[in-house]
């Protein structure tokens, strides 16, 4: 599998490069704690099972989907708001 492939050589730059090794485990901790809703699954429910699949699947779009999109959005309207400062001072 692509996994087994290519984590060796991952797991090496990752110990040549600590800064890698700190941006890397920030970037999954966020995945890990939303994955843990999952873990409130009664097991023996079909329903419960995909409910907290379903919301942890939410959790984790919204971190890595949802958090850079309201920065960008955040962003373009700061950008926007100093523009239009800018005209009127002039």
């Amino acid at each position: 599998s692509a996994y087994y492939a290519f984590s060796p050589q991952v797991a090496d730059l990752e110990r040549e490069h600590p800064a890698l090794r700190q941006a890397v485990a920030a970037l999954m901790t966020p995945m890990l704690y939303t994955l843990q809703v999952a873990t409130h699954a009664d097991p023996a429910s079909e329903d419960s099972v995909l409910a907290y699949g379903i919301a942890a699947m939410l959790l984790v779009s919204a971190v890595y989907a949802g958090v850079p999109a309201a920065g960008t959005v955040a962003l373009a309207w700061a950008v926007r708001r100093r523009r239009r400062s800018r005209r009127t001072a002039a």
